[in-house]
């Protein structure tokens, strides 16, 4: 067995070497500098990813609560109210950067969907028109939220 797996690590500094500022003091401020840039892009950059992940989980939610266009009801299965469930059940890990407006609608939300049981919003108009109502709020605030973008990368390289 021993011959067939093995398990390597090391471990990377995304720090500027304090050897640099003994080098060269305004060099090591500057590479300080672009080091905080290059950490602020990422988490805004993963701010907005989860902001936007939300957004379409709710966003999809909604969409199954609204009649069609014929005004007949959609199919609800489970897995609408569960996706919204377990996004939220992993949200936490997740924000790494402390976004206290995302928290405040994941935890609006957790309320709206502890124990739903999704055949009670197949069942029950009130139930499903109320449940929508809120998720189409919690969707707008969440729509102010996300900045929508061009692509950016970003990268921890030299330039």
């Amino acid at each position: 067995v021993a011959r067939r797996f093995a398990m390597s690590w090391r471990y990377v500094s995304f720090d500027v070497p304090v050897s640099l500022d003994e080098v060269n003091h305004e060099i090591y401020q500057q590479e300080q500098v672009k080091a905080e840039q290059s950490w602020s892009e990422a988490r805004e950059v993963w701010q907005q990813l989860l902001r936007k992940e939300f957004s379409e989980v709710v966003g999809h939610l909604v969409e199954r609560l609204s009649p069609a266009k014929d005004g007949k009801k959609k199919v609800i299965r489970d897995s609408a109210v569960e996706n919204v469930s377990e996004w939220i059940g992993a949200f936490n890990p997740r924000n790494i950067q402390g976004d206290a407006e995302l928290k405040a609608l994941v935890d609006k939300a957790n309320a709206l969907v502890k124990g739903v049981n999704p055949e009670v919003l197949r069942e029950d108009e009130k139930a499903r028109n109320t449940m929508r109502a809120s998720f189409e709020t919690i969707k707008n605030t969440l729509d102010t939220l996300v900045v929508l973008q061009g692509s950016r990368e970003v990268s921890f390289d030299e330039d």
